[in-house]
């Protein structure tokens, strides 16, 4: 990789991050509030790690944070901002799918496509 490209994309990862930040000033009380009545529906969590770990069977690979965002609310998805291009979705996304993981419900990695469901489904299976 040239010196060019490496250059290109650092300026790309800082601008995709500065977006984020500024998606998150704009857009973070009411993702809060979305998440927090997302978290405190069992049934809601149990479903995404569900499917999430169908999606994973299926494809041999986890869904994009983004993907999960839109099987929980996708009004939010759809709701895109021509200023912002999909900061709403991705600042949600990214909240939901931390919280998730905080609550045991899905896991992650570093790499692409590492989502996973999470040992409270595990749990729950177990229980039923």
């Amino acid at each position: 990789m040239s010196r060019s490209s490496d250059a290109g994309r650092r300026a790309w990862m800082t601008r995709q991050r500065e977006l984020l930040v500024a998606g998150r000033e704009q857009y973070g009380a009411r993702v809060a509030e979305l998440v927090a009545e997302d978290l405190a529906d069992e049934d809601l969590c149990r479903g995404l790690a569900a499917w999430v770990d169908r999606y994973r069977a299926e494809r041999g690979t986890g869904p994009t944070w983004r993907e999960v965002a839109e099987q929980a609310r996708p009004d939010v998805c759809d709701d895109v901002d021509p200023a912002g291009g999909d900061l709403p979705c991705r600042v949600y996304a990214d909240a939901l799918v931390l919280a998730l993981a905080r609550a045991k419900w899905v896991r992650y990695g570093r790499g692409r496509g590492s989502l996973r469901a999470g040992p409270r489904l595990r749990q729950d299976a177990a229980q039923d």
